[in-house]
């Protein structure tokens, strides 16, 4: 039985009582409303009269008593205005008269806009926008590449999968160095017979070189580092003694020198200057014996001018060189941020001033581990257009009867001939060929 206290009404609940807030005009609590089925709905009646509730619908039970106002009852559908004169209004779930103005029900006024949640939606729409933008972008430049690109997805419907896979394929690729080594710029060696791949001091000293350079590309972030023994036709490391976390590459490498395999960055450990070059100590151009000189759209080149550009054929940059002073102003000419460690200085071909083999290691460890940490910034070394390549051999090494017939080939005089091409890799193609 709801008591009423004041102007509020104790209610006995299941669990407890509930205190809600009495009428105005009530002194005692109003009787609750009838529930009965749609369609029987009562009606209100004036001021005094007598009214009566049913609660539970059929078999429920039955209150009386004398109200000052209208009874109001319920439906499934309908209720009945206050007014007393019996008009029937839709019911709407969740709306109600108390408390409210006569003849309306109160409406739920709807929840404020919630700023952050505004903002979020507006960045993630700008996002999506852009992400898509980038999409098209990436999907359009796939499609320049012939027609059976263009016709996997004309509508670009699947240009937002593409570019998800491009991200995800980058964010696997490992960071692979490829480590090309020789002899004649080693911190030690300044003479001839030094190079000799059997020679041991010299063995020990540039493999100690390039043990210090694979633990400055780890410690930089590489994931593998790859050595080539490129001195004196591969025959001077051994897997006995080279870095325990690197792996060693045997023989000739061809034309791309596995650079199709997309390594992240080429350096260059022991390396020498090109051929003729000033100050540079056993400078040559490939072959001391076989090669006089060697020239690139008219300009000298060697090893380091050369395979960087072959490097960049691949989009592949030259991060790093140790060797004699000559051969570190070869490649800042053309690399000019690339990371180099001196370790000695040319007064001639065969006179030097060279670091300590310990202090020479600490230098190239510590660029080693700079040049990959810059790797981002070191762009790689590309020729545009057409490029010639002409090569002039010793005496004992001139060409032969047949070198005119050799694809884009020119004999210059006996023993010079040049190479032309549409690009780098073409020309540079030619030139390798027996």
């Amino acid at each position: 039985m709801p008591v009423v206290l004041d102007r509020f009404v104790l209610v006995p609940q299941r669990w407890g009582i509930m205190a809600t807030r009495a009428p105005r005009s009530a002194s005692r609590p109003r009787p609750p409303a009838s529930r009965t089925r749609q369609g029987n709905a009562a009606s209100g009646t004036s001021r005094g009269s007598t009214g009566s509730t049913t609660r539970g619908g059929t078999g429920g039970t039955t209150r009386s008593g004398t109200s000052r106002g209208s009874s109001t009852s319920r439906s499934g559908s309908t209720r009945t205005s206050k007014s007393g004169r019996g008009t029937a209004t839709p019911y709407r779930r969740g709306s109600s008269a108390r408390g409210g103005s006569k003849g309306k029900s109160a409406r739920r006024p709807p929840p404020p806009d919630n700023p952050l949640l505004i903002l979020v939606g507006w960045l993630v729409a700008a996002i999506s926008q852009i992400w898509m933008a980038l999409a098209h972008t990436v999907g359009a430049a796939a499609r320049t590449f012939g027609r059976s690109a263009r016709d996997l997805d004309p509508a670009h419907r699947r240009d937002g999968l593409g570019l998800l896979a491009v991200c995800a394929a980058s964010a696997q690729m490992r960071k692979t160095v490829f480590l090309i080594t020789d002899a004649e710029g080693v911190a030690g060696v300044c003479r001839q017979d030094q190079t000799d791949p059997k020679d041991q001091e010299m063995r020990q000293l540039l493999t100690g070189e390039i043990n210090a350079a694979v633990d400055g590309f780890y410690d930089g972030g590489a994931d593998d580092v790859i050595v080539w023994d490129g001195h004196d036709g591969s025959q001077t490391l051994s897997a006995l003694t080279i870095h325990p976390r690197s792996k060693l590459i045997i023989g000739d490498l061809g034309v791309s020198m596995t650079l199709e395999r997309n390594y992240a960055a080429i350096a260059f450990i022991g390396q020498h200057a090109r051929a003729n070059r000033k100050g540079g100590i056993m400078a040559h151009s490939y072959s001391s014996l076989g090669i006089q000189t060697m020239l690139m759209n008219g300009k000298p080149v060697g090893e380091i001018e050369t395979r960087a550009a072959l490097a960049g054929a691949f989009h592949t940059p030259v991060i790093f060189l140790s060797g004699d002073q000559a051969a570190a102003d070869d490649l800042r000419a053309i690399v000019p941020n690339a990371e180099l460690a001196v370790v000695k200085e040319g007064f001639s071909n065969y006179a030097c001033q060279t670091f300590s083999a310990e202090a020479a290691r600490t230098l190239i460890r510590q660029h080693a581990r700079l040049a990959l940490q810059r790797v981002a910034e070191i762009k790689p070394y590309q020729i545009t257009g057409p490029v010639d390549i002409q090569i002039e051999y010793t005496t004992r090494n001139a060409l032969g009867v047949d070198a005119r017939l050799r694809p884009g080939a020119e004999v210059v005089d006996p023993r010079t001939i040049r190479y032309r091409g549409k690009d780098f890799m073409e020309a540079w193609t030619r030139s390798q060929r027996p």
